[in-house]
């Protein structure tokens, strides 16, 4: 189901995207955080949901130092190493 597909996708992000070297050469830059959303009976995961309208599992989500979301980086589900460098590198600009 959904539940199995996020998770997939989950970890083909830590296999075949974050592990490339560079992703990791960028990645002190920022701060990752993770949260497991397929709980969704849990409030904080549906207070999740509602504060940034995710789509799915894993939605991606870039925030500005201010906290405000750059949203044309939203991505959900996996993304390839060049996707996702590209779109490390547009959040360094955008600050």
């Amino acid at each position: 189901g959904q539940e199995d597909a996020a998770r997939i996708a989950c970890h083909e992000l830590d296999k075949k995207t974050y592990t490339q070297p560079e992703i990791i050469a960028l990645a002190d830059k920022f701060v990752m955080l993770r949260a497991d959303l397929t709980r969704n009976d849990d409030e904080k995961v549906k207070a999740f949901y509602k504060k940034f309208a995710a789509k799915g599992c894993p939605t991606l989500i870039w925030l500005r130092p201010d906290g405000t979301e750059i949203a044309d980086l939203r991505g959900v589900g996996f993304e390839d190493k060049d996707v996702f460098l590209g779109k490390m590198k547009q959040a360094l600009a955008s600050k």
